[in-house]
């Protein structure tokens, strides 16, 4: 039975980024987020808000739906970069570099496909959630590239 982690996210839905753990017995956080739940639970939740407008606001825990999603990084993968590295190994792939457009954000990073697959042909509608590594914010490109 695998290990039970918390693992530092940081979720992008339209009201503002929102940091925090997601608790999963998952390797990878694009399996934990496939599962058929419509909500995650995100423990020790802050919201980082335009000072602007009044700063942020912090809970124990934040019942996130998947709907209002548009981006999650995850911030602790880093850590998990050796584990997943060889988790991946086992089904070949194919990296292909992509930018990717998630509500007002773009996003450059690296797609896995299946050796022999392309762009084109995956079924997109049918995955909620893209996996991809070595991403940063194409605005900030000078940042530490991490799995979003």
């Amino acid at each position: 039975m695998a290990e039970v982690t918390d693992r530092e996210v940081e979720v992008f839905l339209a009201s503002g980024p929102l940091k925090g753990l997601i608790t999963t017995r998952h390797e990878r956080l694009s399996d934990h987020l496939a599962n058929s739940d419509d909500t995650f639970l995100l423990k020790n939740a802050k919201l980082t808000a335009d000072p602007a407008r009044g700063g942020g606001t912090a809970s124990a825990t934040a019942v996130v739906y998947k709907r209002s999603v548009v981006l999650i990084v995850d911030v602790g993968s880093a850590g998990h970069r050796s584990a997943l590295d060889a988790q991946l190994l086992r089904v070949e792939r194919e990296p292909h570099r992509v930018l990717v457009g998630a509500g007002a954000l773009l996003v450059r990073g690296e797609i896995h496909l299946t050796k022999g697959a392309n762009l084109e042909t995956v079924g997109w509608a049918q995955s909620r959630f893209i996996p991809l590594t070595h991403a940063t914010f194409a605005d900030r490109p000078d940042a530490t590239p991490a799995t979003f």
